[in-house]
């Protein structure tokens, strides 16, 4: 009997741990990743030799299922090999052994950012809870974090109370603890009332939720604490159309008058090169001129009249010249000083019917652009002589991407540009995967490789080749 008793104790124990076994989902998949972060706040982020990674797009909210696992959409992690790639298996997908479903909420969306400090990697995703009014309110979108090596519960730590369409936010480090800076505009969906406001969220505490600043008309944000400029921030409060610009210190928590009060609405543009950037209507109304200051000192100077010409008006990195789009051609103004400036025309598309620039190489001579879902290069470096001839060259082409007229995604980030590769969502079958494109093989026909897993419908059919004898 107390032999029986013994057995049956055991087959108890082994049948609790299983159990246990059976329910515990948070596995550890391989070593803390160690080395340097590069990519911080894009479509993908590395840490030493792995790669994190948003699988696919989705390109509408009305398509989305509450408290699903998605694998398209998903976040993922591959382990790299030597030369820097994926490592892939003989039907040239991702190897099983390789990459792991770090998260399987929905994370390929409007609001899609991925930034890696310390041992966590925080992304965004959809709300997964109802509005006070008992509705999903899946255009809210969720700040989250998990343990970069395994795939161990999402933490939450703050839902946003406006929708996603003119989102703005950024994480950054203090030197102790990771912070999150969120520019909420727009109708919140509970009350009712415009918000307008500029939101610090002590990631250490979650319920230190501190309100920055409220009626807040424009706002830069990128850079933030990524170098000694990157300190600052900028904003513009309106307060019964009077205008003031503000600098706000991330390391500090306060924020200070930059300059006098305005009559006319000061609109941010950019921070680079220890300056700041905005356009503002002059005294007559009639056109909008562009300005800077440097941020140490409000030294505010107009760098060329009637700015309102441009489509779209874009810094290079190293601050020189500012590159803007008019009338399917791209300006170049080059800084003479403090002095007035022109622009002059380096570039003009006649196929384009909308240019939006991804980003530059080589001081800005190498422009990639967004033409209709072609990824275009060219080399303007030549055009700062008379008469000079330009080659355009397509590099990729992102057909049937997004129907934006009916999906409501006009705001989705399409790409990524690092120092190495151009990241872009791309139509495979029926869905959109990350593709990416080495930016040494950008003239090579076999250049662009899609990153990730297809869902089993659209992985596509091998080509045949033909045995010759």
């Amino acid at each position: 009997m107390k032999k029986f008793t013994k057995i049956l104790i055991c087959v108890l124990i082994c049948v609790f741990c299983l159990g246990l076994a059976a329910c515990k989902k948070n596995v550890v998949l391989f070593p803390m990743p160690a080395g340097e972060v590069e990519g911080n706040g894009g479509l993908v982020v590395k840490k030493g030799d792995y790669l994190y990674f948003v699988n696919g797009h989705q390109t509408a909210s009305t398509s989305l299922s509450r408290n699903a696992s998605y694998t398209l959409g998903a976040l993922m992690v591959t382990k790299l090999d030597e030369n820097g790639n994926p490592v892939l298996n003989e039907d040239e997908l991702l190897d099983d052994s390789y990459y792991w479903i770090i998260s399987s909420k929905l994370c390929g969306f409007q609001a899609t950012g991925l930034y890696i400090f310390g041992e966590y990697l925080y992304f965004t995703s959809p709300s997964e809870e109802d509005d006070v009014h008992g509705s999903w309110a899946v255009d809210r979108v969720n700040f989250n974090r998990i343990k970069l090596n395994s795939n161990s519960d999402v933490e939450t730590l703050y839902t946003t109370e406006v929708n996603n369409s003119n989102l703005q936010y950024n994480f950054y480090s203090d030197g102790t603890n990771v912070n999150l800076l969120i520019y909420e505009k727009g109708t919140n969906l509970d009350h009712g009332e415009i918000s307008n406001r500029l939101l610090r969220v002590n990631l250490a505490n979650k319920a230190s939720v501190q309100t920055v600043a409220t009626d807040v008309s424009s706002i830069v944000l990128t850079g933030v604490g990524q170098d000694d400029l990157g300190k600052h921030i900028f904003y513009v409060v309106n307060k019964d159309s009077k205008y003031q610009l503000k600098q706000y210190n991330v390391y500090t928590n306060s924020s200070t008058d930059f300059g006098s009060e305005q009559t006319k609405e000061p609109v941010l543009k950019f921070v680079g090169g220890n300056y700041v950037y905005y356009e503002m209507q002059n005294e007559d109304g009639n056109h909008k001129d562009f300005y800077r200051s440097n941020v140490s000192e409000a030294d505010f100077k107009k760098l060329f009249n009637d700015s309102a010409r441009f489509d779209n008006i874009y810094l290079l990195n190293d601050a020189s010249r500012i590159i803007a789009i008019v009338d399917n051609a791209v300006a170049c103004v080059d800084f003479a000083g403090n002095n007035l400036v022109s622009p002059r025309t380096i570039l003009e598309d006649d196929d384009a019917t909308e240019i939006n620039v991804i980003g530059f190489q080589d001081n800005g001579n190498m422009i990639y652009y967004d033409n209709n879902n072609n990824v275009k290069v060219v080399n303007v470096a030549k055009s700062q002589q008379p008469n000079s001839t330009l080659t355009i060259t397509t590099i990729a082409t992102i057909s049937d991407f997004i129907n934006n007229s009916t999906e409501g995604c006009e705001n989705d980030v399409k790409f990524d540009l690092d120092e190495h590769y151009l990241y872009f969502y791309k139509k495979v079958g029926s869905n959109n995967y990350l593709h990416r494109l080495a930016l040494t093989n950008i003239f090579d026909d076999e250049k662009e490789e899609m990153i990730g897993v297809y869902l089993t419908a659209d992985i596509p059919e091998k080509e045949e080749t033909e045995e010759t004898e």
